[in-house]
């Protein structure tokens, strides 16, 4: 299992409609089937019922998409927070000043700084 597969079974789940679900997937409706059947494989478990015009989720299907839905938006929180790490804005930075400037261009300095870093720690030396 992969995170593909998860993606296109939860896509597969909000649409239930493999055309358009690889449409928006911007992958061939016979690659989704593939994927979806080696989901089903792997997990030992039936998500979706089939007929010729009808995508339903199973029980299992239905649990599994509100938890994965759950874990999926957990790991893009973390994929961002990693991000905002690596680009330095989560971090905290020092900055010495003369008491010259800090009622002068120092509150528009760390003003501008907080708008564009919102979740940067600034510490006044």
């Amino acid at each position: 299992m992969d995170l593909y597969q998860l993606k296109y079974f939860l896509a597969l789940a909000k649409e239930l409609h493999f055309w358009n679900t690889a449409s928006k997937m911007n992958i061939t409706q016979s690659a989704l089937t593939r994927n979806i059947q080696s989901l089903e494989k792997e997990l030992g478990v039936q998500l979706f019922f089939r007929d010729k015009r009808n995508v339903k989720l199973t029980p299992a299907g239905i649990f599994l998409q509100e938890k994965w839905s759950a874990e999926l938006d957990q790991l893009q929180t973390i994929h961002k927070a990693a991000q905002q790490i690596h680009l330095g804005e989560m971090e905290a930075i020092k900055i010495a000043h003369p008491d010259s400037i800090s009622s002068s261009i120092l509150p528009d300095l760390i003003d501008r700084i907080l708008k564009k870093f919102p979740n940067l720690s600034i510490e006044l030396i």
